[in-house]
């Protein structure tokens, strides 16, 4: 997730392409316009009209007196009214009819809202999709050809291992199984953009492998298929690399720790140093315990409480968090759950949803010159996927279709725009589309 200084400046992005649409076809189009009808009369409307029929229609003989025949008109129409109003707030009938129902509210002066134009999570999906599929192409250079994505989409550069351990990403979470997505070519085509020493670095960094940009790719080649003596080769690299004396900056910076154990935790659950790394991960949270409140843990820059706690951060912590104690057991795996919901206790009281970046400045092996990468901070989407690590209760859900919503603003068809500067990294295109993703399967509210 990275935006390097080489890059930041570079072409503007092509237009999305559009996304195909799903038609609807006669029936289902007249029956989505009965829906709206009725539901347009609104639920007293609808109690007056039931009532009224129930008075001029019941039979008389079933009644001893008059009074009980208006009695159980007025019931069986206040029950009908009452269901009314509960069906159209079913998820699934707003999916079927549209934001018209969702509304269900009036602006002062009887004047109806202006609903945002509805789309669906399968359209943006199908927009993700399109869009992928077309930026995937084979570049020729002095090295050779290489294939696959770079870390913008429409940039035209060469691909890059970021971008395409991203697109890969992209294209395993939404299942796509083209002829010419060559997933085998894919890998060895990153395999081969490593450092001599092994790992990978972003286009902006220099010689030396890191920590960060080797757990991004090497989890997207293990889901993809990578060969087990070169994953064991590579998860080896990582451990060593997580180290005070090999990297100090990567040791302290919780953006750098909890990519490598969400990376661990995925690839290598058993590994000593996932547990070394959550431990510091946790020691390094500022917690805060006010009096008949549930706990909290926030996270800042970094682990040495030298920093301002910060959102995206402790967002990141928490999923990273979250990963790791579903590859333990025991007393561990519940001991990690308590600072997920801690962690997820401060983001609730603390939501806002500013994206954001961050520098990592390392001196190179030569000791003559920066090493940078600039890592940036899709925040509503790791605060959704956040809050989504666990159950999603009722104080929770609020916080949550907030934190989508925030998500959506910022796609056009499918793809993730970054901030004014209208970049389209391919890495905040797979958070937006696995929120999207992943909201959607919880069969709540959508639009959320």
């Amino acid at each position: 997730m990275t935006l390097s200084e080489k890059t930041a400046r570079g072409n503007e992005p092509l237009s999305a392409h559009e996304p195909q649409r799903e038609p609807a076809g006669p029936t289902r189009g007249r029956l989505r316009s009965l829906g709206r009808r009725i539901a347009d009369l609104g639920p007293f409307a609808l109690i007056f009209a039931t009532y009224s029929l129930l008075v001029d229609h019941l039979p008389n003989q079933w009644f001893s007196q008059d009074w009980v025949r208006y009695a159980f008109a007025v019931l069986a129409a206040l029950c009908v009214g009452i269901a009314l109003k509960w069906l159209v707030q079913r998820p699934g009938l707003q999916r079927f009819l549209g934001p018209s129902l969702a509304a269900g509210t009036m602006l002062p002066g009887g004047r109806e809202p202006q609903p945002r134009p509805f789309v669906s999570a399968r359209q943006i999906m199908e927009g993700t999709r399109s869009r992928l599929m077309a930026d995937l192409r084979t570049f020729s250079g002095s090295q050779g050809e290489v294939f696959g994505w770079s870390q913008f989409m429409g940039e035209q550069v060469p691909p890059s291992a970021i971008g395409t351990s991203y697109g890969l990403r992209i294209a395993l979470a939404l299942d796509i199984r083209e002829a010419r997505l060559d997933r085998r070519r894919l890998v060895e085509n990153v395999v081969a953009l490593q450092r001599p020493a092994g790992g990978w670095v972003a286009r902006s960094q220099q010689d030396v492998a890191r920590p960060e940009v080797t757990a991004w790719v090497l989890t997207a080649l293990v889901r993809t298929g990578l060969d087990p003596a070169m994953r064991s080769e590579l998860v080896g690299q990582l451990e060593r690399m997580m180290t005070p004396d090999v990297d100090t900056v990567g040791w302290q910076r919780v953006t750098v720790l909890s990519s490598a154990i969400s990376a661990l935790a995925e690839v290598e659950p058993g590994s000593a140093k996932l547990d070394e790394l959550t431990t510091h991960l946790v020691k390094g949270a500022v917690r805060q315990q006010a009096e008949g409140e549930p706990s909290c843990m926030s996270w800042g820059i970094t682990v040495n409480h030298g920093n301002a706690v910060s959102v995206p951060h402790t967002a990141r912590a928490v999923v990273a968090l979250r990963k790791a104690a579903q590859a333990v057991r025991g007393d561990r795996r519940e001991k990690l759950d308590e600072c997920v919901d801690a962690g997820i206790e401060w983001l609730i009281r603390n939501s806002h949803y500013d994206v954001t970046d961050e520098q990592l400045r390392r001196l190179t092996s030569a000791g003559d010159a920066m090493d940078t990468i600039i890592v940036g901070h899709f925040t509503p989407a790791w605060v959704a996927r956040a809050l989504m690590c666990r159950a999603v209760d009722e104080r929770r859900l609020p916080h949550l279709r907030q934190a989508v919503r925030a998500v959506l603003d910022l796609q056009e068809n499918g793809v993730w725009k970054w901030k004014e500067e209208r970049k389209e990294p391919t890495w905040m295109t797979y958070q937006g589309v696995l929120v999207v993703r992943d909201y959607s399967m919880l069969n709540l509210p959508w639009p959320p």
